[in-house]
C-alpha cells in the first residue's frame, strides 16, 4: 500500500499545500494518508476531497482568524479556543468515514506515553489532539485519555504509516534540519535573540523533533522523501507569506519528482 506522510511543524506545515499542489500536477495516488499535527490538518482536507486551491483558501481564512493569541494560564500560553473555533467552522461534523482516502492522525497519550493513532470519530477532535503542543495549547481528554501533540512521539510518522501497512512511502519534512554551523558575529547580535522562557523552551522542543527525525528517517528510509526548506520560519509565525512557504512545498516537491 502506498502512504502519503506529512510532518508536523506549525506554521511551517503550510508548505504541504505546495507538495499536494505537484502531487495533484504529477496525478499521484496514495491509498491513505498519515499526519502529525499541521500534517494532520492539511491532511484532513485533502483527505475530504479538497484541491490544494480550495486548501489555500481555507488556509488564508485560518491566518486571518489569528488563532496564536498569547494567555497565561496553568494549562497553556496561548488561547485554544481560538484553533477549536476555526476546527469547527472547517470541519463541522465530518467524520473520518466521510474521507475519500483514508487517514491516520497521531497524538500521544500523556500518561501511558503510547502512540493514539486515530481513524474513527469526528476529525476536528482527532485534529485538534494532534496539534496539542505542550506550553502552545493545553491537551485534551479523549475517551478517558489525555492527548498532546503527536509530534512528541514522531514528527514524521513513517514508523506509524509502515505498522499500519504501508510499503511505499512518500514523507514530507516540513521541520527543517538540524544546524551546525549557526554562530553569532557580534555581542549585539546576541543582544536580538529572544531568550524568553516560553521560547526557550519551545526552541529546546523543536531541536528534539529535528533529531528525532533525522533518526525517524533513518530507521524507516522512506521511498521518497521530501524536504522542505523552512529554517528561517518560525513555527507559531502565522502571519508568514503564503504564498511563498507554499511555492517552496511545490518547487521541492517538482524537484524530486521530476
Amino acid at each position: 500500500m502506498k502512504a502519503l506522510v506529512l510532518s508536523g511543524g506549525g506554521s511551517k506545515g503550510l508548505a504541504h499545500i505546495g507538495v499536494l499542489k505537484a502531487i495533484e500536477e504529477k496525478k499521484l495516488k496514495f491509498d491513505f494518508i498519515v499526519g502529525c499535527s499541521m500534517g494532520s490538518l492539511i491532511g484532513s482536507l485533502y483527505a475530504l476531497g479538497y484541491s490544494s486551491e480550495n486548501i489555500k483558501s481555507i488556509a488564508k481564512i485560518l491566518i486571518s482568524q489569528n488563532i496564536i493569541k498569547f494567555k497565561i494560564s496553568l494549562n497553556e500560553f496561548f488561547d485554544s479556543t481560538k484553533i477549536e473555533k476555526v476546527l469547527d467552522d472547517i470541519f463541522s461534523d465530518k467524520t473520518f468515514k466521510d474521507t475519500k482516502i483514508p487517514i491516520y492522525i497521531l497524538a500521544v497519550d500523556l500518561l501511558t506515553y503510547n502512540p493514539i493513532v486515530f481513524n474513527s470519530g469526528y476529525l476536528k477532535y482527532a485534529i485538534r489532539a494532534s496539534i496539542s503542543l505542550p506550553l502552545v495549547f493545553k491537551p485534551v481528554m479523549i475517551n478517558g485519555r489525555i492527548l498532546v501533540d503527536g509530534g512528541i512521539f514522531e514528527t514524521l510518522p513513517i514508523g506509524i504509516a509502515k505498522m499500519i501497512g504501508a510499503n511505499y512511502i512518500l514523507a514530507v519534512n516540513v521541520v527543517g534540519t538540524l544546524s551546525s554551523n549557526l554562530f553569532f558575529e557580534s555581542a549585539d547580535e546576541m543582544k536580538k535573540v529572544d531568550y524568553s522562557i516560553i521560547k526557550t523552551a519551545l526552541d529546546a522542543i523543536y531541536i528534539l523533533q529535528r533529531s528525532q527525525i533525522k533518526h525517524t528517517i533513518e530507521a524507516h528510509k522512506p521511498n521518497i522523501l521530501i524536504n522542505i526548506k523552512t529554517d528561517d520560519i518560525e513555527p507559531l509565525d502565522f502571519k508568514i507569506n503564503l504564498e511563498d512557504i507554499i511555492e517552496r512545498g511545490y518547487k521541492s516537491t517538482m524537484e524530486v519528482l521530476k
